[in-house]
């Protein structure tokens, strides 16, 4: 009926009390019932179909011994198991494992996975993709889920995992217990030992690293690990006598280069020792390469008044020239409507800072040095070139940032502007389609709808520094309604008639 309450009230639900007598003439349907009417239906015994029905045509979860109903109907004939009907996607956290205590073999099935992990995301209010904090305690609960599934679920593991070992590195954290479960899960790369994927055991779940989880966890496909696997086993093996722990799950081979190349590159131990265990021709290749690497550890973007230093590994560069340029945000972001990145064309361009660093380390030594810029005392965005060899790596820094806030209003969007401190700035623009919009008196900037709404970008500038955003634009849509009351005994031949109009213009 029209105008129901969401919220039933006693009175209504002792009226279907009466209404439930009508199962007698309806036994395996609930035609009867509106959706709105299906809770009161709480406590009612029904018949299988009837229970169907009733699960099929829930849109909430807030629904009493929902769990128990559902397992129940697992059990009925022509049951197409979890996932069948909408509300199994949209039962809560707690629902999910009340689901498990009843039946312990849905841990398995992939409806059931995907809707469990899709209910571990963080919350909408968390910067989890920037906050290292948040993003840990995101993969920690991935983690401990997906840690109860079989050997079937190898690629999720190796998925969750993947995330996790990136994550600890761009900390400075090495987890050898975390990094040798991720080695052991069985996968088709060229480093992993062969007669360890011959194991039947081991054959039959092999791990796909091209899996995209990111409809369930939000993270990118894994694609190739071996990088990551390398630089693991380098940190690892700077203190290591050996690499046994690893030889029944990597190719021998691999990890004796790997193992030399470690003990080398940071001269430790005896270095003939290690000559013998690399082939002549790696041995020429590792002493003529050049490394211009930056640490895992660096950050990219900085808070306005933080100091910015980077960590570079150097190796076989006698001359490092650093060149340092400050990019003019407004213009680019105008004209080209796309965020900086590092393959930015900076010819012409004149560099705010030069240095020049000289080495005398042999060709063989890796070493690890830190660049302070004292000079980047300002916001920006700033690309920093390092240049040594015939070989160069750039660094895109970014310090401050401008976000917004915005809601509807009558005329149009309402943009409040914050700094990269959540404190409100007063004095900011915004440009927007070839329009730069001001401030009004109380800070806020307004914009209009548009006849061609969308996802817009917009550059919010302060002063000389500006951040590029995107929005959702609204389009312009009005409706004119009209309440006309007329009184008959006003409809005389030959009068003006008065008419009573109530409209709306929205």
């Amino acid at each position: 009926k029209p105008n129901l309450p969401t919220q039933l009230d006693p009175a209504l639900i002792a009226d279907a009390a009466l209404r439930r007598r009508a199962f007698a003439n309806y036994p395996n349907t609930l035609q009867g019932f509106e959706d709105i009417a299906l809770l009161a239906l709480a406590g009612a015994e029904l018949s299988p179909d009837q229970r169907r029905e009733l699960i099929s045509r829930l849109a909430r979860p807030d629904y009493p011994d929902l769990p128990q109903r559902i397992v129940a109907d697992f059990d009925y004939k022509n049951s197409g198991g979890f996932g069948q009907f909408p509300i199994h996607q949209r039962l809560l956290l707690a629902q999910l494992d009340e689901l498990l205590r009843l039946r312990p073999e849905l841990l398995n099935q992939g409806n059931f996975v995907n809707a469990y992990l899709s209910k571990l995301h963080p919350s909408d209010d968390v910067n989890w993709r920037q906050d290292k904090a948040a993003l840990e305690a995101y993969l920690d609960r991935l983690w401990a889920f997906a840690r109860r599934l079989d050997p079937v679920h190898n690629s999720l593991k190796a998925h969750v995992l993947y995330h996790r070992l990136v994550l600890d590195r761009s900390r400075g954290v090495y987890d050898a217990a975390r990094f040798l479960e991720y080695v052991k899960l069985p996968r088709n790369v060229v480093y992993m030992e062969p007669k360890y994927l011959e194991r039947e055991e081991i054959r039959r779940h092999i791990a796909n690293l091209q899996a995209d989880y990111a409809p369930v966890t939000l993270l990118p496909i894994v694609g190739d690990d071996e990088p990551l696997v390398r630089s693991y086993l380098h940190h690892f093996f700077v203190e290591a006598d050996d690499y046994k722990v690893y030889e029944p799950y990597i190719r021998d081979d691999y990890l004796k280069l790997a193992f030399a190349e470690t003990k080398i590159v940071n001269g430790l131990g005896d270095p003939e020792r290690w000559y013998s265990l690399v082939p002549p021709a790696s041995y020429q290749a590792l002493k003529e390469r050049i490394d211009l690497d930056f640490a895992f550890t660096n950050k990219t973007e900085f808070k306005s008044d933080e100091a910015v230093s980077l960590d570079l590994y150097v190796k076989n560069v006698s001359t490092l020239l650093v060149k340092v340029f400050e990019i003019n945000t407004q213009n680019f972001y105008r004209e080209n409507r796309a965020e900086i990145n590092t393959d930015i064309n900076l010819d012409g361009l004149v560099a705010n800072s030069e240095h020049t660093y000289q080495y005398d380390d042999p060709p063989l030594r890796r070493v690890r040095r830190t660049f302070e810029f004292p000079t980047l005392k300002d916001r920006g965005v700033y690309v920093i070139d390092f240049i040594g060899n015939g070989v160069s790596s750039r660094a895109l820094v970014r310090k401050g940032k401008l976000q917004y806030l915005v809601r509807t209003g009558t005329a149009g969007h309402v943009f409040t502007i914050l700094d990269d401190q959540n404190r409100r700035v007063n004095d900011a623009t915004l440009w927007l389609a070839g329009t730069l919009y001001r401030p009004s008196e109380t800070g806020t900037i307004i914009t209009p709808f548009s006849n061609q709404p969308g996802r817009q970008p917009i550059v919010i500038s302060q002063g000389d520094f500006a951040s590029l955003e995107f929005f959702e634009q609204e389009g312009e849509q009005y409706a004119l309604a009209a309440g006309i009351y007329v009184d008959r005994e006003e409809l005389v031949t030959r009068r003006t008639a008065r008419l009573i109009i109530r409209p709306s213009l929205r």
